[in-house]
């Protein structure tokens, strides 16, 4: 069997594969907003947050829905719990209910409060060094606060 033969078949199942899966929106949406200084899920009183970082300062942004097109959840990494213990090795964490700066110094350098969903659905706070996934809200679906 010959792949010369085969190679214009192949490449045309290559072509229609791909075809297939840029529907399933496999890049990150281009007009979100990164919520690079942290995010904060719905509650009854607010809607989603995201604050964005700037070279004038964060920028808060009230959004109808936030979520990221790649379907990657929101993370950080070097994790530890309230008793500081290292949580997953040091390697990712998930944030999927938030993510905030600690509001005073920490001497570890952990500076992100993580909020995570545990497996009983009850919500902790894990401090952080590094936010690795950013959540994103779709630019129209969000406005600053008046």
């Amino acid at each position: 069997m010959s792949w010369k033969g085969s190679s214009p078949i192949f490449h045309l199942l290559l072509v229609f594969l791909l075809a297939g899966n840029l529907g399933s929106h496999i890049f990150v949406h281009a007009n979100a907003l990164d919520c690079t200084y942290g995010w904060g899920s719905p509650t009854n009183k607010l809607p989603y947050l995201c604050l964005v970082s700037q070279d004038s300062g964060v920028i808060t942004y009230l959004c109808e829905w936030c979520g990221r097109n790649d379907k990657l959840i929101p993370s950080a990494s070097d994790c530890v719990d309230v008793a500081n213990t290292v949580v997953n090795k040091g390697k990712l964490w998930t944030c999927d209910d938030g993510i905030k700066n600690a509001l005073s110094p920490r001497p570890d350098g952990r500076q992100i409060v993580c909020r995570h969903t545990e497996q009983d659905k009850t919500i902790n706070p894990y401090y952080c060094k590094t936010q690795v996934v950013f959540e994103q809200c779709p630019r129209e679906k969000c406005k600053p606060p008046h």
